[in-house]
């Protein structure tokens, strides 16, 4: 027998399970939206609690998955061929500790781009907003 069921239910069951707090509400609906779109899903609310992983922001998925934020900054910087061209800017606003708003200002939007990129190469993504720091949801790897 095939049940479809709601949001709410789909919330509620999380909530039976005592898995409440493993997505945030925005996170559930998101989840909810893309597993109605697959064809005769069938719900198993431990499973889904191992196979995807929310996130609150990019910095929070760089500790399970990269070393740092710092250092993949610092290898785009690389792989971009930025620190042979901005080498001076670069000391002056680390030395004035003002690296990751010089950053911020020039290159996170790309940054994020390029993330967000070998994110949806290695996995599923399910973005919460519009940008990884409003959230996002992966399939673990």
């Amino acid at each position: 027998m095939i049940e479809e069921i709601s949001l709410n239910r789909f919330r509620d069951l999380f909530k039976e399970y005592n898995r409440e707090n493993q997505f945030s509400f925005e996170g559930l609906e998101v989840l909810y939206n893309y597993l109605e779109d697959l064809e005769n899903f069938e719900v198993d609310i431990i499973g889904l609690c191992c196979d995807f992983c929310e996130y609150n922001n990019i910095e929070d998925f760089f500790k399970d998955y990269y070393e740092s934020l710092e250092d993949r900054k610092n290898e785009f910087i690389e792989d971009n061929d930025l620190k042979n061209e901005f080498k001076e800017e670069i000391e002056e606003y680390k030395e004035k500790k003002d690296f990751d708003e010089w950053f911020k200002f020039y290159y996170e939007e790309d940054f994020f781009k390029e993330i967000e990129e070998e994110i949806e190469n290695k996995t599923l993504l399910l973005k919460i907003g519009n940008d990884l720091n409003e959230g996002f949801i992966v399939k673990c790897y």
